[in-house]
């Protein structure tokens, strides 16, 4: 059995992650739906970061469509499609900021807020103590005229074993990254990462599944949540602010 972690919210709170942890899916009724990654909400209206690399085809146009399924704070499922007008990328780093459609309960149509993660703006240091929660062991399956999805959210342990300030390499890394032991399976990618205290410290980007852990310790990377502050997305009034600017005036939370 997986073990369940609390993580904090934005009332310091301990919160039960399923509800601001998330998989995303793509496809359609016809043809069928098929499991992508993971996300995880920064913002009560949708706000979401995840690997920048999950939302791309490989021409580097966006996935289309995206869809989200996450739970509200009753338990009840809600689906949610991805707004591309309030999507941002980094050039280098593997993390982009997005948002999510209002969320509308599936049985009451009522609106709803999501819980969401409060980001760290500590420094993140070698041999520092980490763990993300992501959906590794998802499954879409046709049954008669119905698609069930049957998600797990999973977690995993680890701690920081390497600093890349400018990047692993020139082509799957080149942004900041840091090496873990953490053990992600396809799938986790952009799920969260957090540090000991609970706080958002980043998403995980790639990792490498050895079949025996004894023989090839557990070899991961993550790319750190400041890579995203210097995103420039569109505010509700139209304007643009970076999400510093928007962490600043207390629209997301820093701490």
């Amino acid at each position: 059995m997986s073990k369940k972690y609390s993580v904090s919210n934005i009332s310091g709170q301990s919160e039960n992650a399923m509800e601001a942890i998330f998989p995303f899916l793509t496809g359609n009724e016809t043809d069928g739906f098929k499991f992508l990654a993971t996300g995880s909400f920064i913002h009560p209206y949708g706000g979401f970061v995840t690997a920048a690399h999950v939302l791309l085809e490989k021409d580097g146009s966006l996935v289309d469509p995206l869809i989200a399924v996450h739970l509200d704070i009753n338990g009840n499922p809600l689906v949610r499609h991805f707004t591309k007008e309030n999507f941002s990328i980094d050039k280098k780093a593997d993390i982009a900021f997005g948002l999510l459609g209002h969320p509308v309960n599936i049985e009451s149509k009522a609106r709803v807020e999501n819980p969401y993660f409060i980001m760290s703006a500590s420094k993140i240091l070698v041999s520092d103590p980490i763990k993300t929660g992501a959906y590794p062991l998802s499954n879409i399956e046709k049954i008669d005229d119905q698609q069930i999805g049957e998600f797990k959210l999973d977690w995993f342990d680890g701690v920081i074993t390497e600093a890349h300030p400018n990047g692993r390499d020139k082509t799957l890394l080149p942004g900041a990254c840091y090496r873990t032991d953490m053990h992600i399976m396809s799938g986790a990618s952009g799920g969260p990462v957090f540090n000991k205290d609970g706080l958002l410290i980043g998403v995980n980007s790639t990792g490498i599944d050895f079949t025996s852990e004894d023989e090839n310790p557990p070899l991961s990377y993550i790319t750190p949540i400041d890579e995203i502050f210097g995103l420039a997305v569109r505010t509700e009034s139209g304007g643009i602010k970076t999400i510093l600017e928007l962490c600043n005036e207390g629209y997301l939370k820093l701490q």
